[in-house]
């Protein structure tokens, strides 16, 4: 019922959008010589691609603008981990727009000890259930912070690892249900501040993960 693409080890938040080509000069006579009627032409195409790169760049500055906000957002907490691996399993569903998901993460303690762990995820965003070291565990989710009881103390240098399963429709513009020519479109745009919209996670600048894995389901329209 589902097909899945995988993309694993990439140090960049993936964008699940649709993106038109470099468009190459030619002649109108050649283009409706072999071009279908239903097809757009090369102006409507450059007229798409252009609307995308503005509504992109619009995008981008509303994120900066909200940089001193998460900046405030950085937890005390934050700074006494560093995250080292990502794993995302994500479900889309265009209709109605909503995204499932289990996102592991797994981190080094830097400072002398934690007993929990926060991470930024916005509070419209639902939790349904979280993990630590691999048992239930209980947490809150107050103000855009989710802050997860870990099973036990954890001291520097030893390892972290908690999951979060999770759904909702993302808010803000980080995050899009859109559609072209009749198909679903569905992308990201999680620089700078971004990724805590539609997934939990450390979303800091000052903290680069090592790696991640991402595993997208999409519905099989076919």
């Amino acid at each position: 019922m589902c097909s899945q693409n995988v993309i694993s080890r990439t140090f960049l938040v993936v964008s699940v959008v649709l993106l038109f080509g470099c468009l190459v000069p030619f002649s109108a006579a050649a283009e409706h010589a072999h071009q279908p009627a239903d097809d757009p032409s090369p102006l409507e195409l450059q007229e798409t691609l252009l609307e995308h790169r503005l509504q992109e760049a619009a995008t981008k500055t509303r994120l900066v603008r909200g940089l001193a906000e998460a900046q405030y957002q950085r937890t005390f907490n934050q700074e006494q981990y560093d995250v080292q691996h990502y794993d995302l399993a994500i479900e889309l569903f265009p209709t109605p727009e909503q995204i499932e998901g289990t996102v592991a993460t797994t981190a080094i303690v830097t400072g002398d000890a934690i007993s929990t762990l926060d991470l930024n995820f916005d509070n419209n965003m639902n939790v349904s259930a979280v993990a630590a070291g691999g048992f239930p565990s209980t947490y809150s989710h107050t103000n855009d912070i989710l802050t997860i009881n870990l099973d036990r103390t954890y001291t520097n240098g030893e390892t972290v690892l908690v999951s979060v399963t999770y759904n909702g429709d993302p808010a803000g513009d980080a995050f899009g249900w859109s559609s072209h020519n009749g198909n679903d479109m569905i992308w990201t745009l999680s620089e700078p501040f971004g990724a805590r919209t539609w997934w939990p996670c450390k979303d800091l600048n000052t903290d680069k993960a090592e790696s991640i894995d991402i595993r997208i389901t999409v519905p099989d329209n076919g």
